[in-house]
């Protein structure tokens, strides 16, 4: 699995506020990653360490950036999943 969370907060920004808030947003995709989950479990993963595909596999999280970034790194990810993920992010991180 790719890494999830490029963390240059530290360098950046306030790494607690930061850190507590990504913590919040990663829960938050894991929530979307389970109510979605036939989608990913009908899907080979891209690593060989997993099992099936999830939605960490498809997305990044810039930290330490003003603002925080999120975005998705291919086309795979339906949008209504994408959406919603955006959504999450938008209500953790405003």
């Amino acid at each position: 699995m790719v890494d999830f969370f490029i963390d240059l907060s530290g360098i950046f920004g306030d790494s607690d506020s930061i850190t507590d808030k990504a913590k919040i947003f990663k829960k938050e995709l894991e929530l979307i990653n389970e109510k979605y989950s036939d989608f990913f479990r009908n899907r080979k993963s891209s690593s060989e360490n997993q099992v099936h595909d999830n939605i960490f596999n498809h997305c990044k999280t810039y930290l330490g950036f003003e603002p925080v970034k999120f975005d998705f790194t291919d086309n795979i990810v339906p949008e209504h999943i994408k959406k919603e993920c955006f959504d999450a992010f938008k209500k953790v991180f405003k």
